[in-house]
């Protein structure tokens, strides 16, 4: 499915404009912020933010890196902005077991700074 201004992805999920809104295209079920939040098609994490100043679940934190999305399986939409002002963009994630570690534990990192708040 191409991108245009009736259809697009939303976290690798292809979405369709209908009726003056986004709707997942399988379900018809409105998709997005102010609808039903699907987890990541590719890596099945969860991302509940509002997209400022935090960091992709999929990719977790980059060093050097200021925004980023792993584009969801969707390869023309992940995209990588370094500090220095480079972008990168296109390209798929490969997910290793040395990632699976990482996240897990800036996960875990995250949850125990928030409960002690």
């Amino acid at each position: 499915m191409e991108n245009t201004p009736e259809r697009s992805y939303f976290r690798g999920h292809p979405i369709v404009w209908e009726d003056g809104q986004w709707v997942y295209e399988d379900t018809g079920e409105k998709s997005g912020f102010d609808g039903i939040v699907r987890p990541c098609a590719k890596c099945g994490r969860v991302f509940e933010g509002s997209n400022i100043g935090e960091a992709d679940p999929c990719l977790g934190d980059l060093p050097g890196v200021d925004n980023a999305c792993c584009g969801h399986g969707v390869r023309e939409q992940s995209y990588i902005r370094f500090t220095s002002g480079v972008v990168v963009k296109g390209f798929e994630i490969e997910y290793t077991e040395q990632w699976k570690n990482h996240i897990t534990s800036q996960c875990e990192q995250r949850h125990k700074d928030e409960l002690s708040d």
